[in-house]
């Protein structure tokens, strides 16, 4: 994939947000990687349309439109064009609505695909971000001690390595056998989440949870309610406060 930002992107996940999230909108204006200078082709309005059609059809999250906003504006920086884009959602940091156990596990256990199958309950289980899962890697897996290291991790406070449970390890080794199986070798393929045309993107993984859980339970989940439904769950088990926090990150309310 081209380097959009020409080597100014130092942190990595950064990097790999912002290029994916350029790179889908070239391809979304029928731009190809073979033009030479791609910013010609763009301007301020064609921005805001996609910025519009990502949030009205894709329906994707403020979060992720902010995001893709705020890579659309640095790339222009780098080619001496400002896009004031006026149409980004405000975040509201709302607590998500905390899902039952059973209510998670009746939607994971109908998933059929073992890559979703994974995706789903890494996000429970580990209470990983939807970032994290993308930027996962084969090799950050350790299955004998059943630790996913997450070295690109945005909060240096959160802990660099997160437990996962014995069905977890199950669904893990189910998934990459049939990567292997299918051709998708862990040396050719060192991504985890595989989709069209590299790692999984986070639109795709919140549209497969929201079609599986409104199919099966009847209501829409998001990968940020997993997460949240996990500490929960954990809090209602007797895991303390600080506990919690070293095990996900997560900065719990005392309330919980």
């Amino acid at each position: 994939m081209i380097d959009y930002f020409n080597g100014m992107i130092e942190n990595k996940h950064t990097f790999d947000s912002y290029n994916r999230a350029v790179a889908h909108f070239f391809e979304w204006c029928g731009i190809n990687d073979d033009a030479v200078n791609h910013i010609a082709f763009v301007n301020q309005f064609m921005v805001e349309k996609y910025i519009d059609y990502l949030k009205n059809e894709r329906h994707l999250a403020p979060s992720t439109l902010n995001i893709v906003s705020s890579a659309l504006i640095r790339y222009g920086k780098t080619k001496g064009v400002r896009f004031d884009v006026t149409n980004t959602p405000k975040i509201v940091h709302d607590n998500p609505e905390i899902l039952s156990e059973k209510e998670i596990m009746t939607v994971i256990d109908s998933i059929t695909d073992p890559r979703d199958k994974v995706m789903m309950m890494l996000m429970y289980d580990s209470a990983l971000r939807i970032s994290e899962v993308i930027n996962l890697n084969c090799d950050d897996i350790d299955l004998n001690n059943q630790l996913i290291h997450l070295s690109h991790r945005k909060m240096h406070s959160a802990p660099q390595a997160v437990p996962f449970g014995k069905k977890t390890k199950k669904f893990l080794m189910k998934y990459m056998k049939e990567r292997e199986i299918r051709g998708f070798g862990e040396k050719a393929f060192p991504e985890l989440f595989i989709g069209a045309g590299g790692r999984i993107d986070p639109a795709t993984i919140r549209m497969h949870i929201r079609h599986y859980s409104e199919k099966r339970i009847g209501t829409r989940i998001t990968p940020h309610q997993l997460r949240h439904s996990r500490a929960s769950h954990l809090r209602n088990n007797g895991v303390s406060i600080e506990m919690l926090r070293e095990f996900s990150g997560i900065q719990v309310s005392t309330a919980l």
